[in-house]
């Protein structure tokens, strides 16, 4: 189960259609991802907003991280060189770059002690090193 420490506002995660809930609390973009406009540590927060969606620590069980695969780097945007996988940043400036180790992807751009599992976890650190959102097209 993914913790709401982990997020920022963009990111995506998988969201267990199969449950019975009423999803709104969330923006969901195809039957199975969704995508952060907001998180509550605390508390359900109910907007007046039509479109404005929270995580929120009371529906935990009902989203899950996406695990990154090819499939979805693509959908990020990457390209494959070898067994790395790069994508240069909108302004041209900064090319990030990761492989797969077998245990996860690690980024080549920044030491690392875990591996990348998610891709909550790419954005996270792609935002970090390059002040860029990463797009991500279901």
């Amino acid at each position: 189960m993914i913790q709401a420490n982990e997020l920022r506002i963009g990111n995506w995660l998988h969201y267990k259609i199969d449950e019975i809930v009423q999803p709104t609390k969330f923006r969901i973009m195809d039957d199975k991802f969704i995508q952060v406009d907001s998180i509550d540590y605390d508390h359900l927060l109910e907007s007046e907003l039509p479109d404005s969606y929270c995580i929120n620590h009371s529906y935990r069980k009902y989203y899950s991280p996406i695990p990154l695969t090819p499939e979805i780097l693509e959908k990020c945007g990457f390209g494959k060189e070898g067994d790395t996988y790069k994508i240069v940043t909108k302004n041209l400036d900064y090319c990030f770059k990761i492989s797969f180790t077998g245990n996860g992807y690690f980024s080549q751009n920044a030491m690392a002690k875990h591996p990348i599992l998610y891709i909550h976890q790419l954005q996270n650190l792609y935002f970090s090193l390059t002040g860029e959102e990463l797009t991500f097209k279901p």
